[in-house]
C-alpha cells in the first residue's frame, strides 16, 4: 500500500529528503481526501474495507506529526474528521 511506503520515508529520513517525504506524505492523503469527498465513509454511507484499512494508520498519526514534524489535521481535515 502507498500510504505505508509514502509514511516510513517520515521515520528514516532527514533532510531534504524528509522534505520531500512529507510532501509525497501530502500528496497521497489528499488523493484519499479527494476519493472521501462529503462521504462519512468511502462507501458512501456504510463502513467498508478502505475505511478499516485507514483506521490502522489512523493510530500512527501523531508519532508521524512528532517524528515528521507535520501537521496533519491542518493539511488533510477530512481524514482527521
Amino acid at each position: 500500500m502507498m500510504v505505508y511506503d509514502v509514511s516510513k520515508k517520515l521515520w528514516t529520513t532527514k533532510g531534504e529528503e524528509l522534505e520531500a517525504g512529507k510532501k509525497e506524505f501530502f500528496e497521497t492523503f489528499k488523493i484519499l481526501e479527494g476519493e472521501l469527498g462529503d462521504k462519512p465513509y468511502f462507501g458512501g454511507e456504510t463502513f467498508g474495507f478502505v475505511d478499516l484499512s485507514l483506521v490502522t494508520f489512523y493510530s500512527w498519526f501523531h508519532a508521524f506529526e512528532v517524528f515528521g514534524n507535520i501537521n496533519i489535521e491542518a493539511e488533510c481535515p477530512k481524514i482527521i474528521a
